[in-house]
């Protein structure tokens, strides 16, 4: 078994990422949307390695205890250029409306497979958890094109998927 990335802060994750969450018993609660094409555009891309501020469209989900419905992860599917990387939000519904849980504690993502293809930004600052930010390296090889990476998000034991295509270009 690979370790989904090279990052040593996220070593509590490797159980979390190592298999596909329908194989490992826990509970997988789906929700959301797919967009008309399989594969989002490839926007909201900025510059592998920079400083990314992730802007959450939703409103953050009241600390009081709340049952949860769905989970998800947006964008669900997408496509990422080699050099650059994106943000990834992850939203549960509660109450039939959808709330943003990427920042909170509780919450976490991690690379499930492709490791070499897709990589997850360290955090950024003294006691920062996982981050919600994925980027493909400068560089990566030409057999990385077309690779459809998982990126895998838990919260509260509700576990959500994403995957992310990458596409590399001919040097």
């Amino acid at each position: 078994m690979r370790l989904m990335t090279s990052f040593a802060l996220l070593a509590p994750l490797v159980v979390f990422c190592a298999a596909p969450a329908s194989s490992r018993g826990h509970r997988t609660v789906s929700g959301g949307y797919f967009p008309a094409s399989p594969w989002a555009v490839t926007g909201d891309q900025t510059p592998y390695g920079s400083t990314t501020a992730c802007k959450e469209r939703l409103p953050e989900l009241p600390a009081a205890p709340v049952p949860i419905e769905a989970i998800r992860i947006t964008p669900m599917l997408s496509r990422l250029n080699a050099g650059s990387q994106r943000c990834l939000s992850l939203e549960v519904r509660s109450g039939g409306k959808w709330y943003s849980v990427t920042l909170r504690p509780e919450a976490r993502f991690c690379v499930a497979d492709s490791a070499r293809c897709l990589v997850q930004a360290p955090p950024s600052g003294a006691g920062a958890g996982a981050t919600n930010v994925f980027g493909v390296p400068r560089g990566v090889s030409q057999s990385c094109n077309g690779a459809s990476c998982v990126v895998e998000a838990e919260f509260l034991g509700h576990r959500a998927e994403a995957r992310i295509q990458v596409l590399v270009t001919a040097p």
